[in-house]
């Protein structure tokens, strides 16, 4: 199975994570592929700075729960 894939933390899932997505499943479809959303627990840059304390709006299981309303067909959750 192939995929049209964007990445990120999407921590809150705002207008602009909104847009993104639309997009996202719009190239899938239109390539024919299926839309896959790679999300991070934390922002990578904690994992580059574990001193760095960066607020989190939603946990990681809420942002999954949030996304897979916008109808994605896969979603994947990197610890």
């Amino acid at each position: 199975m192939a995929y049209f894939v964007t990445l990120g933390t999407f921590d809150g899932v705002h207008r602009g994570h909104q847009k993104l997505i639309q997009t996202l499943r719009k190239e899938a479809k239109k390539s024919g592929l299926k839309s896959l959303i790679f999300i991070f627990s934390n922002p990578p840059r904690s994992f580059f700075n574990p001193n760095l304390q960066i607020p989190l709006l939603t946990l990681p299981q809420e942002r999954v729960s949030l996304l897979k309303k916008y109808g994605i067909n896969k979603i994947c959750l990197q610890p």
